[in-house]
């Protein structure tokens, strides 16, 4: 069944998204160091913590639809809501991050100050982003906890990693990935959605007769 397929997702990819991000917080203090961005971007070994930070937002992003499927059938309007909510934060968040990995570093080489401390537009641009992904996911989390599908202590993990996807942090998304990749591995075992099947009714025209003796 593709729904099954779909929901069995969750732990693959939390845990991928949690050990991407992870390992961009360790590349980025190794890479970036005590220097500065801009001088950090000037070397190609630059983009192996960006990467990683962006394979953990895609990885995130596929979860979050695994776990929505996982509980649709147990999800009202607020699921539906929370789940669009941090379906659009979560791609807000992986634009910003994609700037690091093609952005930054063309800006390190024409405008390294920019690069190295954001402001105007650019900085409103990054807050706003991950505000919203944040929010989004508290409120997928809350509609997540309404439906008692996964254990309690994994969503109440969920919300706290979605606070702090707000806070301005290096890796800001690894206590969420973590969240998530707890509620896939917790799903695993239960019941997955099954495709609904549809059997078309014979009428008596179309159904066959049975003989008479």
């Amino acid at each position: 069944m593709a729904l099954a397929r779909i929901s069995r997702l969750a732990a693959p990819a939390g845990f991928a998204a949690a050990l991407l991000a992870l390992a961009a917080l360790v590349l980025f203090g190794v890479v970036v160091g005590s220097g500065t961005i801009s001088q950090a971007a000037e070397s190609p070994s630059f983009y192996a913590p960006t990467l990683a930070a962006l394979g953990s937002i895609a990885a995130l992003l596929i979860a979050l639809i695994a776990i929505f499927v996982r509980q649709s059938s147990e999800m009202g309007s607020l699921g539906v809501a929370g789940f669009l909510a941090a379906l659009v934060g979560t791609l807000l968040g992986g634009g910003g991050t994609w700037t690091y990995v093609f952005v930054v570093p063309y800006i390190s080489e024409t405008a390294p100050g920019l690069a190295d401390q954001s402001s105007g537009s650019l900085l409103v641009g990054f807050v706003v982003s991950f505000l919203l992904m944040g929010l989004g996911w508290l409120l997928f989390a809350v509609a997540t906890l309404r439906t008692r599908v996964f254990p309690r202590w994994t969503v109440v993990l969920l919300m706290v990693g979605s606070v702090a996807t707000s806070v301005p942090m290096p890796s800001r998304t690894l206590v969420l990935s973590l969240a998530v990749a707890c509620l896939g591995f917790a799903s695993r075992g239960r019941s997955a959605p099954r495709d609904e099947a549809v059997e078309p009714a014979l009428d008596e025209a179309t159904a066959p007769s049975l003989p008479q003796r």
